[in-house]
């Protein structure tokens, strides 16, 4: 019963965003092939599926990192100072477009890293979780950042995350 509750949910969060947003210019083809991906995944698919679930998130990712700003060594020091700074300091940092590039720059090198892992290594399964909680961790504040860095969040599906985290973490349950 539980994993029919996450099949529905993963399928109204990731089906949702792929049948409102058409194989077009509008969303990015990494976005799509990683959506469709975490649908079609399910506790029956085997080891094929589950690096191609891999692949696909590290494409993604690839992707993200290609689009997002950086931040200058400039404003990566402006971060540390206003971050031990007074609580208006701090406050500033929350809503400062610096921060949504730091976070994105976090996800996408973890990302990386836990994709790698997967390839690399036996302990698939925590390579799995790693993935999955990077992706949780990103999408919490994925589309405010976005759009403080005038990154198109809907292009890359940053409301539709957490149907990838789902398949993720059903991807590491069913790891031997």
């Amino acid at each position: 019963m539980l994993r029919f509750k996450h099949q529905v949910l993963r399928a109204l969060c990731c089906g949702s965003f792929l049948a409102s947003s058409p194989a077009s210019a509008e969303t990015s083809r990494a976005t799509q092939q990683l959506l469709r991906s975490a649908l079609q995944f399910t506790a029956g698919s085997d080891g094929r599926e589950r690096t191609a679930l891999v692949q696909v998130a590290s494409d993604y990712c690839a992707e993200v990192s290609k689009i997002y700003p950086r931040n200058s060594p400039a404003e990566e020091e402006w971060l540390r100072s206003e971050s031990n700074g007074g609580e208006n300091r701090v406050v500033r940092v929350l809503q400062s477009a610096e921060l949504g590039r730091r976070f994105a720059a976090n996800f996408t090198t973890q990302c990386k890293a836990y994709a790698s892992a997967y390839s690399a290594t036996v302990q698939r399964r925590t390579a799995l979780i790693g993935l999955a909680y990077t992706f949780t961790q990103f999408e919490r504040d994925a589309s405010l950042y976005a759009h403080k860095n005038a990154v198109d969040g809907e292009r890359y599906g940053f409301g539709f995350l957490s149907g990838v985290t789902e398949a993720l973490l059903l991807a590491a349950l069913t790891t031997r």
